[in-house]
């Protein structure tokens, strides 16, 4: 439920600098990620030839989580202060239906995004993932607390709200959804990802609240890390073995879009309502 706005590339005045970032620049800001990922990436090597399977797991993590960090350090040191947007938490005005309807909405369109299964895409990631299970406490701060801040920072904190501002809200979610999915670095995750970057970038539009995405993210990745936990789980290489069979399948499917369209359309009117509250002009008593 995207508004249809005349396309208005960089919608500024002539003399003044465009929102941080354009769209070259959040391809830049990806750029720089992935640079930095590499160097720490390349600087660990040193530690896994006189490391324990468990030290290499935490110097691996301790790396991802510092690229993801120094990025988001490195934007708001290099951003220029005439082009940066305030980075906000909470939005002007918080809607509690918003929040009470979020974890319904994660579970709908996780089950909606289970579908990319059959696509059959490779997984690089599968064994490190096995890997990084066996140690629950680590994991679960990895995926369900350090990943959802950090990512949610970068993409729907620093990103988005400039690419919002210079470009339609279809064309801005689009791309920040394009890069939260490339980040992965991984095909069986990439596609899921761009997915929920969809969603995240239209729930931050709808909400401006950097608070709502935060939670959608640390509630997705808990269910994920959950299903990393049981022992059923663990070993299975397609993931559409996990997934239910024929008309079970499809059952889910159309109760899970039922639940999604009913949840966002909720939202949008819940949002729309709160705008349209506070543009009315204020009448003395």
């Amino acid at each position: 439920m995207i508004e249809s706005l005349p396309e208005s590339e960089i919608q500024t005045a002539a003399n003044q600098p465009p929102a941080y970032p354009t769209i070259s620049e959040s391809w830049g800001a990806l750029g720089w990620f992935m640079l930095l990922a590499l160097v720490l990436g390349v600087l660990s090597i040193p530690f896994f030839r006189f490391t324990t399977h468990a030290q290499s797991i935490i110097v691996t993590v301790v790396a991802s989580d510092l690229a993801k960090a120094l990025i988001v350090v490195l934007l708001i040191w290099k951003i220029p202060a005439v082009r940066r947007l305030p980075l906000r938490l909470l939005a002007a005005r918080e809607i509690p239906i918003v929040y009470l309807l979020l974890p319904l909405l994660v579970l709908a369109q996780m089950a909606l995004r289970m579908l990319v299964a059959f696509l059959h895409l490779p997984n690089w990631m599968s064994d490190s993932m096995r890997k990084l299970s066996e140690f629950p406490g680590l994991s679960f701060f990895v995926i369900c607390v350090s990943a959802p801040i950090l990512e949610e920072l970068l993409f729907r904190g620093l990103l988005l709200p400039g690419l919002l501002k210079n470009y339609s809200p279809r064309k801005a979610i689009i791309q920040s959804g394009l890069l939260f999915g490339i980040i992965h670095l991984n095909p069986a995750q990439a596609v899921s990802a761009f997915l929920l970057g969809l969603f995240l970038g239209w729930l931050y539009y709808r909400t401006q609240s950097l608070a709502a995405c935060i939670v959608v993210h640390c509630l997705n990745n808990a269910v994920a890390w959950v299903a990393t936990q049981n022992p059923k789980w663990q070993h299975v290489d397609d993931p559409i073995a996990l997934l239910p069979d024929g008309p079970a399948l499809l059952l889910m499917t159309v109760i899970a879009a039922i639940i999604f369209a009913a949840g966002t359309w909720l939202i949008w009117r819940a949002t729309h309502m709160s705008a349209a509250t506070e543009s009315e002009p204020l009448v003395n008593a």
